[in-house]
Protein backbone atom coordinates (compact mmCIF):
# COMPACT_ATOMS: atom_id res chain seq x y z
CA UNK A 1 0.00 0.00 0.00
CA UNK A 2 2.61 2.42 1.24
CA UNK A 3 4.69 1.48 -2.25
CA UNK A 4 1.46 2.75 -3.96
CA UNK A 5 1.10 5.77 -2.79
CA UNK A 6 4.53 7.08 -3.09
CA UNK A 7 3.97 5.55 -6.51
CA UNK A 8 1.07 7.94 -7.07
CA UNK A 9 2.60 10.72 -5.68
CA UNK A 10 6.34 10.29 -7.77
CA UNK A 11 3.91 10.02 -11.00
CA UNK A 12 2.08 13.30 -10.28
CA UNK A 13 5.21 15.03 -9.57
CA UNK A 14 6.69 13.95 -12.89
CA UNK A 15 3.42 14.84 -14.49
CA UNK A 16 4.57 18.95 -13.76
CA UNK A 17 8.13 17.78 -14.51
CA UNK A 18 7.43 16.39 -17.88
CA UNK A 19 5.58 19.20 -19.07
CA UNK A 20 8.27 21.85 -17.80
CA UNK A 21 11.30 20.25 -19.54
CA UNK A 22 10.36 16.83 -21.56
CA UNK A 23 7.29 17.78 -23.77
CA UNK A 24 7.12 21.59 -24.41
CA UNK A 25 6.50 22.92 -28.02
CA UNK A 26 9.25 22.98 -30.01
CA UNK A 27 10.13 26.74 -31.00
CA UNK A 28 13.21 29.37 -30.18
CA UNK A 29 12.36 29.70 -26.94
CA UNK A 30 14.30 29.02 -23.16
CA UNK A 31 11.97 26.78 -20.92
CA UNK A 32 9.88 28.21 -18.78
CA UNK A 33 9.47 27.86 -15.10
CA UNK A 34 6.93 24.75 -14.03
CA UNK A 35 4.03 26.10 -11.67
CA UNK A 36 5.04 23.72 -8.69
CA UNK A 37 8.87 25.35 -8.13
CA UNK A 38 9.20 24.50 -3.92
CA UNK A 39 9.58 28.19 -3.17
CA UNK A 40 12.40 28.80 -0.74
CA UNK A 41 11.53 29.22 3.11
CA UNK A 42 10.69 32.76 3.62
CA UNK A 43 8.66 35.11 6.07
CA UNK A 44 5.04 35.58 4.66
CA UNK A 45 4.60 38.88 4.16
CA UNK A 46 1.34 40.82 5.38
CA UNK A 47 0.26 41.74 2.43
CA UNK A 48 1.77 40.01 -1.42
CA UNK A 49 2.35 42.94 -3.72
CA UNK A 50 1.01 42.19 -7.21
CA UNK A 51 3.38 40.07 -9.20
CA UNK A 52 5.29 42.32 -12.26
CA UNK A 53 5.37 39.96 -15.13
CA UNK A 54 8.88 40.74 -17.37
CA UNK A 55 10.30 40.03 -20.36
CA UNK A 56 13.80 40.82 -20.65
CA UNK A 57 13.24 43.83 -23.21
CA UNK A 58 11.05 44.98 -20.36
CA UNK A 59 13.71 44.61 -18.03
CA UNK A 60 16.44 46.60 -19.45
CA UNK A 61 13.69 49.44 -19.77
CA UNK A 62 12.84 49.76 -16.54
CA UNK A 63 17.00 49.33 -15.41
CA UNK A 64 17.53 52.15 -17.73
CA UNK A 65 14.68 54.01 -16.47
CA UNK A 66 14.99 53.46 -12.67
CA UNK A 67 19.16 52.17 -12.17
CA UNK A 68 20.69 54.44 -9.21
CA UNK A 69 23.65 53.97 -10.64
CA UNK A 70 22.37 55.73 -13.75
CA UNK A 71 20.76 58.24 -12.27
CA UNK A 72 23.95 59.31 -10.16
CA UNK A 73 25.82 59.79 -13.38
CA UNK A 74 23.33 61.95 -15.28
CA UNK A 75 23.80 64.27 -12.25
CA UNK A 76 27.16 64.05 -12.85
CA UNK A 77 26.78 64.99 -16.51
CA UNK A 78 25.05 68.10 -15.27
CA UNK A 79 27.55 69.24 -12.64
CA UNK A 80 30.07 68.62 -15.80
CA UNK A 81 28.14 71.07 -17.30
CA UNK A 82 28.43 73.56 -14.84
CA UNK A 83 31.82 73.38 -14.57
CA UNK A 84 31.96 74.24 -18.48
CA UNK A 85 29.92 77.43 -17.74
CA UNK A 86 31.88 78.82 -15.29
CA UNK A 87 34.82 77.96 -17.06
CA UNK A 88 33.50 80.27 -19.85
CA UNK A 89 32.08 83.11 -17.28
CA UNK A 90 36.10 83.58 -16.13
CA UNK A 91 36.62 85.62 -19.27
CA UNK A 92 33.76 88.04 -18.59
CA UNK A 93 34.51 91.09 -16.62
CA UNK A 94 34.17 91.23 -13.18
CA UNK A 95 31.40 94.57 -12.01
CA UNK A 96 31.30 94.86 -8.29
CA UNK A 97 29.91 96.78 -5.96
CA UNK A 98 31.88 98.38 -2.71
CA UNK A 99 30.31 100.79 0.09
CA UNK A 100 31.36 101.16 3.41
CA UNK A 101 31.08 104.02 6.32
CA UNK A 102 33.68 104.91 8.05
CA UNK A 103 35.44 107.13 11.16
CA UNK A 104 39.03 108.11 12.07
CA UNK A 105 41.12 110.50 13.77
CA UNK A 106 42.69 111.26 10.71
CA UNK A 107 41.97 115.17 10.25
CA UNK A 108 43.45 115.92 14.22
CA UNK A 109 46.50 116.13 13.03
CA UNK A 110 46.14 119.73 11.57
CA UNK A 111 44.72 120.63 14.99
CA UNK A 112 48.76 122.12 16.37
CA UNK A 113 47.98 124.84 13.81
CA UNK A 114 45.75 126.51 15.84
CA UNK A 115 42.56 127.98 14.13
CA UNK A 116 43.82 127.51 10.99
CA UNK A 117 44.27 124.00 11.96
CA UNK A 118 40.74 123.34 13.01
CA UNK A 119 39.42 124.73 9.49
CA UNK A 120 41.72 121.99 7.79
CA UNK A 121 40.78 119.31 10.23
CA UNK A 122 36.88 119.98 8.59
CA UNK A 123 38.10 120.11 5.26
CA UNK A 124 40.19 116.50 5.18
CA UNK A 125 37.42 114.81 7.30
CA UNK A 126 37.72 111.07 7.17
CA UNK A 127 34.41 110.72 8.08
CA UNK A 128 32.55 109.39 5.54
CA UNK A 129 30.01 107.29 3.39
CA UNK A 130 31.43 105.80 0.64
CA UNK A 131 30.24 104.28 -2.86
CA UNK A 132 31.65 102.90 -5.56
CA UNK A 133 31.84 100.49 -8.65
CA UNK A 134 35.03 98.69 -9.66
CA UNK A 135 35.32 96.87 -13.08
CA UNK A 136 37.89 94.34 -13.72
CA UNK A 137 39.38 92.69 -17.20
CA UNK A 138 41.45 89.92 -17.27
CA UNK A 139 44.22 90.43 -19.88
CA UNK A 140 46.53 87.63 -19.25
CA UNK A 141 46.50 84.98 -16.17
CA UNK A 142 49.33 83.06 -17.26
CA UNK A 143 47.34 80.66 -19.75
CA UNK A 144 44.78 79.76 -16.93
CA UNK A 145 41.61 80.77 -18.15
CA UNK A 146 41.81 78.53 -21.69
CA UNK A 147 43.36 75.91 -19.84
CA UNK A 148 40.90 76.24 -17.89
CA UNK A 149 37.88 75.70 -20.05
CA UNK A 150 39.67 72.78 -22.12
CA UNK A 151 40.04 71.10 -18.53
CA UNK A 152 36.53 71.91 -17.95
CA UNK A 153 35.00 70.32 -21.48
CA UNK A 154 37.32 67.57 -20.94
CA UNK A 155 35.35 66.76 -17.61
CA UNK A 156 32.18 67.09 -19.54
CA UNK A 157 33.02 64.56 -22.01
CA UNK A 158 34.14 62.12 -18.92
CA UNK A 159 30.49 62.32 -17.65
CA UNK A 160 28.99 61.66 -20.66
CA UNK A 161 31.10 58.00 -20.95
CA UNK A 162 30.90 57.96 -17.20
CA UNK A 163 26.87 57.92 -17.75
CA UNK A 164 26.99 55.93 -21.16
CA UNK A 165 29.29 53.94 -19.09
CA UNK A 166 26.97 53.06 -16.35
CA UNK A 167 23.87 52.78 -19.13
CA UNK A 168 25.74 49.79 -20.79
CA UNK A 169 26.99 48.03 -17.38
CA UNK A 170 23.66 48.20 -15.57
CA UNK A 171 21.96 46.89 -19.28
CA UNK A 172 24.77 43.53 -18.90
CA UNK A 173 24.29 42.92 -15.19
CA UNK A 174 20.12 42.97 -16.13
CA UNK A 175 20.71 40.35 -18.63
CA UNK A 176 23.04 38.72 -16.55
CA UNK A 177 20.46 38.73 -13.78
CA UNK A 178 17.91 38.00 -15.62
CA UNK A 179 19.46 34.30 -17.04
CA UNK A 180 20.92 33.63 -13.47
CA UNK A 181 17.11 33.38 -12.35
CA UNK A 182 16.56 31.32 -15.13
CA UNK A 183 19.50 28.95 -14.72
CA UNK A 184 18.74 28.34 -10.75
CA UNK A 185 15.02 28.14 -11.75
CA UNK A 186 15.48 25.08 -13.38
CA UNK A 187 18.24 24.05 -11.32
CA UNK A 188 15.86 23.86 -8.56
CA UNK A 189 13.21 21.56 -10.71
CA UNK A 190 15.93 19.56 -11.50
CA UNK A 191 17.35 18.86 -7.79
CA UNK A 192 13.62 18.11 -6.71
CA UNK A 193 12.96 15.58 -9.35
CA UNK A 194 16.03 13.64 -8.35
CA UNK A 195 14.72 13.66 -4.91
CA UNK A 196 11.56 12.21 -5.92
CA UNK A 197 13.00 9.82 -8.18
CA UNK A 198 15.69 8.73 -5.12
CA UNK A 199 12.90 8.90 -2.82
CA UNK A 200 10.95 6.34 -5.03
CA UNK A 201 13.56 4.07 -5.15
CA UNK A 202 14.46 4.12 -1.35
CA UNK A 203 10.35 3.23 -0.70
CA UNK A 204 10.71 0.69 -3.34
CA UNK A 205 14.16 -1.00 -2.01
CA UNK A 206 12.50 -0.64 1.64
CA UNK A 207 9.68 -3.16 0.91
CA UNK A 208 12.46 -5.95 0.18
CA UNK A 209 14.73 -5.01 2.88
CA UNK A 210 12.35 -6.11 5.41
CA UNK A 211 14.28 -9.26 6.25
CA UNK A 212 17.50 -8.48 4.17
CA UNK A 213 20.60 -7.35 5.88
CA UNK A 214 22.39 -6.58 2.27
CA UNK A 215 19.26 -4.10 1.23
CA UNK A 216 19.01 -2.55 4.76
CA UNK A 217 22.50 -1.01 4.01
CA UNK A 218 21.39 -0.55 0.17
CA UNK A 219 18.66 1.54 2.17
CA UNK A 220 21.02 3.66 4.11
CA UNK A 221 22.77 4.59 0.97
CA UNK A 222 20.31 5.88 -0.69
CA UNK A 223 18.81 7.97 2.17
CA UNK A 224 22.20 9.25 2.23
CA UNK A 225 21.89 10.72 -1.37
CA UNK A 226 18.27 11.92 -0.82
CA UNK A 227 20.04 13.76 1.77
CA UNK A 228 22.63 15.22 -0.48
CA UNK A 229 20.25 15.89 -3.09
CA UNK A 230 18.29 17.87 -0.71
CA UNK A 231 21.29 19.81 0.93
CA UNK A 232 21.74 20.73 -2.81
CA UNK A 233 18.39 21.23 -3.82
CA UNK A 234 18.59 23.88 -0.34
CA UNK A 235 21.42 25.78 -2.46
CA UNK A 236 19.90 26.22 -5.70
CA UNK A 237 17.16 27.96 -3.52
CA UNK A 238 19.10 29.97 -1.98
CA UNK A 239 20.74 30.60 -5.11
CA UNK A 240 17.84 31.52 -7.06
CA UNK A 241 16.46 33.66 -4.10
CA UNK A 242 20.16 36.01 -4.42
CA UNK A 243 20.17 35.95 -8.37
CA UNK A 244 16.28 37.45 -8.32
CA UNK A 245 17.51 39.82 -5.52
CA UNK A 246 20.18 41.08 -7.73
CA UNK A 247 18.15 41.43 -10.51
CA UNK A 248 15.31 43.06 -8.30
CA UNK A 249 18.47 46.02 -7.34
CA UNK A 250 19.39 46.80 -11.28
CA UNK A 251 15.54 47.31 -12.21
CA UNK A 252 14.95 49.69 -8.66
CA UNK A 253 12.78 47.29 -6.92
CA UNK A 254 12.71 46.04 -3.69
CA UNK A 255 14.28 42.75 -3.12
CA UNK A 256 10.80 41.36 -1.73
CA UNK A 257 8.91 42.07 -4.78
CA UNK A 258 7.66 39.15 -6.71
CA UNK A 259 8.63 38.92 -10.26
CA UNK A 260 7.60 36.31 -13.18
CA UNK A 261 10.19 36.20 -15.45
CA UNK A 262 9.40 35.44 -19.25
CA UNK A 263 11.86 33.00 -20.61
CA UNK A 264 11.78 34.05 -24.08
CA UNK A 265 15.38 35.49 -24.03
CA UNK A 266 17.90 36.27 -26.99
CA UNK A 267 20.57 38.26 -28.10
CA UNK A 268 22.18 39.36 -31.12
CA UNK A 269 24.72 37.48 -32.72
CA UNK A 270 28.04 38.29 -33.05
CA UNK A 271 28.58 39.86 -36.38
CA UNK A 272 32.29 39.74 -36.23
CA UNK A 273 35.66 37.38 -35.96
CA UNK A 274 38.05 37.60 -32.78
CA UNK A 275 40.42 40.09 -34.06
CA UNK A 276 37.67 42.44 -35.18
CA UNK A 277 36.03 42.81 -32.13
CA UNK A 278 39.09 42.88 -30.37
CA UNK A 279 39.84 46.54 -33.22
CA UNK A 280 36.20 47.71 -32.04
CA UNK A 281 37.29 47.20 -28.24
CA UNK A 282 40.59 49.18 -28.74
CA UNK A 283 38.53 52.02 -30.71
CA UNK A 284 35.20 51.92 -29.17
CA UNK A 285 35.06 50.53 -25.33
CA UNK A 286 33.66 53.13 -22.89
CA UNK A 287 35.94 52.69 -19.77
CA UNK A 288 38.96 53.28 -22.30
CA UNK A 289 37.48 56.78 -23.91
CA UNK A 290 36.42 57.70 -20.24
CA UNK A 291 39.91 57.04 -19.29
CA UNK A 292 41.38 59.01 -22.64
CA UNK A 293 38.99 61.85 -21.49
CA UNK A 294 40.53 61.90 -18.06
CA UNK A 295 44.23 61.81 -19.56
CA UNK A 296 43.18 64.70 -21.50
CA UNK A 297 41.90 66.39 -18.53
CA UNK A 298 45.17 65.87 -16.51
CA UNK A 299 47.40 67.75 -19.12
CA UNK A 300 45.26 71.32 -18.81
CA UNK A 301 45.03 70.51 -14.73
CA UNK A 302 49.27 70.65 -15.44
CA UNK A 303 48.53 73.94 -17.39
CA UNK A 304 46.22 75.26 -14.44
CA UNK A 305 49.37 74.44 -12.18
CA UNK A 306 52.06 76.29 -14.42
CA UNK A 307 49.82 79.59 -14.18
CA UNK A 308 49.79 80.01 -11.06
CA UNK A 309 54.06 80.74 -11.60
CA UNK A 310 53.80 83.12 -14.49
CA UNK A 311 53.01 86.50 -14.45
CA UNK A 312 48.97 87.90 -14.37
CA UNK A 313 47.95 91.02 -16.04
CA UNK A 314 44.42 92.56 -15.89
CA UNK A 315 42.61 96.04 -16.24
CA UNK A 316 40.97 97.56 -13.47
CA UNK A 317 39.01 100.71 -13.17
CA UNK A 318 37.33 102.24 -10.18
CA UNK A 319 34.69 104.95 -9.30
CA UNK A 320 34.07 106.42 -5.66
CA UNK A 321 32.06 108.82 -4.26
CA UNK A 322 32.60 110.07 -1.41
CA UNK A 323 30.01 112.16 1.35
CA UNK A 324 31.75 113.06 4.73
CA UNK A 325 28.92 113.05 7.53
CA UNK A 326 30.14 116.23 9.31
CA UNK A 327 29.83 118.48 5.94
CA UNK A 328 27.83 116.91 3.54
CA UNK A 329 28.05 119.48 1.17
CA UNK A 330 31.51 118.35 1.00
CA UNK A 331 30.93 115.71 -1.43
CA UNK A 332 33.51 114.52 -4.51
CA UNK A 333 34.35 111.93 -6.87
CA UNK A 334 37.34 109.85 -7.69
CA UNK A 335 38.04 107.54 -10.52
CA UNK A 336 41.40 105.62 -11.36
CA UNK A 337 42.36 103.22 -14.44
CA UNK A 338 44.99 100.73 -14.24
CA UNK A 339 46.89 97.92 -15.64
CA UNK A 340 48.16 95.37 -12.95
CA UNK A 341 50.85 93.38 -13.40
CA UNK A 342 51.87 90.83 -10.46
CA UNK A 343 54.23 88.05 -10.62
CA UNK A 344 54.92 85.55 -7.49
CA UNK A 345 58.60 85.56 -6.72
CA UNK A 346 58.64 83.45 -3.64
CA UNK A 347 55.77 81.68 -2.25
CA UNK A 348 57.95 78.78 -0.23
CA UNK A 349 57.30 76.21 -3.17
CA UNK A 350 54.10 76.00 -3.30
CA UNK A 351 53.28 76.41 -7.12
CA UNK A 352 56.03 74.53 -8.18
CA UNK A 353 54.97 71.31 -6.01
CA UNK A 354 51.69 71.82 -7.18
CA UNK A 355 52.42 71.79 -11.20
CA UNK A 356 55.08 68.64 -10.27
CA UNK A 357 51.71 66.94 -8.89
CA UNK A 358 49.61 67.87 -11.71
CA UNK A 359 52.02 66.36 -13.92
CA UNK A 360 52.49 63.18 -11.88
CA UNK A 361 48.95 62.73 -11.99
CA UNK A 362 49.17 62.66 -15.80
CA UNK A 363 51.92 60.20 -15.79
CA UNK A 364 49.59 58.30 -13.50
CA UNK A 365 46.61 58.35 -16.17
CA UNK A 366 48.24 57.61 -19.07
CA UNK A 367 49.67 54.44 -16.99
CA UNK A 368 45.80 53.33 -15.95
CA UNK A 369 45.29 54.12 -19.68
CA UNK A 370 47.96 51.88 -21.16
CA UNK A 371 47.44 49.02 -18.52
CA UNK A 372 43.26 49.37 -19.07
CA UNK A 373 43.74 48.65 -23.14
CA UNK A 374 45.99 45.39 -22.38
CA UNK A 375 42.68 44.35 -19.92
CA UNK A 376 39.88 45.58 -22.43
CA UNK A 377 42.05 43.14 -25.09
CA UNK A 378 42.45 40.21 -22.46
CA UNK A 379 38.91 40.55 -21.47
CA UNK A 380 37.62 40.77 -25.08
CA UNK A 381 39.85 37.74 -26.23
CA UNK A 382 38.49 35.76 -23.13
CA UNK A 383 34.49 36.56 -23.69
CA UNK A 384 35.33 35.36 -27.34
CA UNK A 385 36.45 32.12 -26.49
CA UNK A 386 33.58 31.17 -24.28
CA UNK A 387 31.75 32.69 -27.24
CA UNK A 388 32.76 30.10 -29.75
CA UNK A 389 32.99 27.62 -26.55
CA UNK A 390 29.43 27.75 -25.97
CA UNK A 391 28.67 27.32 -29.82
CA UNK A 392 30.72 24.28 -29.85
CA UNK A 393 28.93 22.09 -26.77
CA UNK A 394 25.52 23.09 -28.15
CA UNK A 395 25.99 20.47 -30.94
CA UNK A 396 27.36 18.14 -28.49
CA UNK A 397 24.25 18.48 -26.05
CA UNK A 398 21.77 18.00 -28.76
CA UNK A 399 23.05 14.59 -29.04
CA UNK A 400 22.90 14.21 -25.45
CA UNK A 401 19.09 15.39 -25.29
CA UNK A 402 18.62 13.03 -28.57
CA UNK A 403 20.19 10.20 -27.11
CA UNK A 404 18.69 10.73 -23.65
CA UNK A 405 14.94 10.44 -25.75
CA UNK A 406 15.57 7.90 -27.09
CA UNK A 407 16.59 6.20 -23.81
CA UNK A 408 13.36 7.36 -22.03
CA UNK A 409 11.36 5.81 -25.21
CA UNK A 410 12.91 2.95 -24.81
CA UNK A 411 12.36 2.55 -21.15
CA UNK A 412 8.66 3.49 -21.27
CA UNK A 413 8.53 0.75 -23.66
CA UNK A 414 10.08 -2.06 -21.59
CA UNK A 415 7.81 -0.37 -17.97
CA UNK A 416 4.62 -0.81 -20.32
CA UNK A 417 5.60 -4.09 -21.08
CA UNK A 418 6.50 -5.20 -17.30
CA UNK A 419 9.83 -6.03 -18.26
CA UNK A 420 11.42 -3.19 -16.65
CA UNK A 421 10.41 -1.10 -13.27
CA UNK A 422 9.23 2.16 -12.27
CA UNK A 423 12.77 3.11 -11.20
CA UNK A 424 14.24 2.73 -14.54
CA UNK A 425 11.40 4.99 -16.24
CA UNK A 426 12.24 7.60 -13.17
CA UNK A 427 16.04 7.38 -13.85
CA UNK A 428 15.52 7.64 -17.21
CA UNK A 429 13.22 10.82 -16.92
CA UNK A 430 15.69 12.63 -14.52
CA UNK A 431 18.80 11.91 -17.02
CA UNK A 432 16.48 13.68 -19.68
CA UNK A 433 15.85 16.95 -17.42
CA UNK A 434 19.60 16.43 -16.63
CA UNK A 435 20.63 16.83 -20.41
CA UNK A 436 18.23 19.44 -20.93
CA UNK A 437 19.41 21.47 -17.68
CA UNK A 438 23.12 21.63 -19.49
CA UNK A 439 21.88 22.58 -22.54
CA UNK A 440 19.98 25.34 -20.89
CA UNK A 441 23.23 26.54 -19.61
CA UNK A 442 25.42 26.47 -22.15
CA UNK A 443 22.78 28.94 -23.52
CA UNK A 444 23.01 31.38 -20.78
CA UNK A 445 26.53 31.07 -20.92
CA UNK A 446 26.54 31.73 -24.96
CA UNK A 447 24.06 34.58 -24.13
CA UNK A 448 26.20 36.34 -21.64
CA UNK A 449 29.27 36.10 -23.57
CA UNK A 450 27.14 38.03 -26.62
CA UNK A 451 26.03 40.65 -24.06
CA UNK A 452 29.99 40.57 -22.47
CA UNK A 453 31.63 41.13 -25.93
CA UNK A 454 29.02 43.67 -26.38
CA UNK A 455 29.81 45.68 -23.60
CA UNK A 456 33.39 45.27 -24.37
CA UNK A 457 33.28 47.09 -27.66
CA UNK A 458 30.69 49.76 -26.17
CA UNK A 459 27.54 48.43 -28.23
CA UNK A 460 25.58 47.19 -25.70
CA UNK A 461 22.30 48.76 -26.30
CA UNK A 462 18.48 48.25 -25.38
CA UNK A 463 18.01 46.95 -28.90
CA UNK A 464 20.67 44.22 -28.68
CA UNK A 465 18.06 42.32 -26.31
CA UNK A 466 15.50 41.85 -28.93
CA UNK A 467 17.41 38.79 -31.56
CA UNK A 468 16.13 35.49 -32.09
CA UNK A 469 15.67 33.28 -28.59
CA UNK A 470 16.95 30.13 -28.28
CA UNK A 471 15.09 26.66 -27.16
CA UNK A 472 16.69 24.38 -24.35
CA UNK A 473 15.80 21.16 -26.81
Amino acid sequence: MLFLLLLCIAGNGWAVEQQYMVNFPPGRNLPAPPVDEPAPIEAAPRSRPTTIQLTLPQAVGKTITANLSIKSASWGVKIASRDVKAALAARMPVVRFNGQAKDSNFGDRWLSLGQIGETLRDINADTAGIAGVGLQVPIYLGGLLPATERAARAGERAARLQKKAAIQQAIYNTIEGFLDVLVETNAVKLEHRRLVQKNHEIATLKEKATERFALQQQVLALELEANEFRQDRLTRQNALVIARSKLLNELGLPTNTPIEIDPRVGIDDIPYDLETMVERARRNNINLLLLLAQVQAAKENVGIAAADERAQISLNYDYYHTRPFDNPNNDYETWEVKLQGTIKLFDGGQAHQKRIKALEELRRSEVQLTAARQEVELRTREAFARYQEAQKLLTSLDDNIRLAREMLRFVEERVAARVLLKDALLKAQVDLLDAQQAKFFVQAMLLKARAALFLLTGELTAGKVAGPALSAG
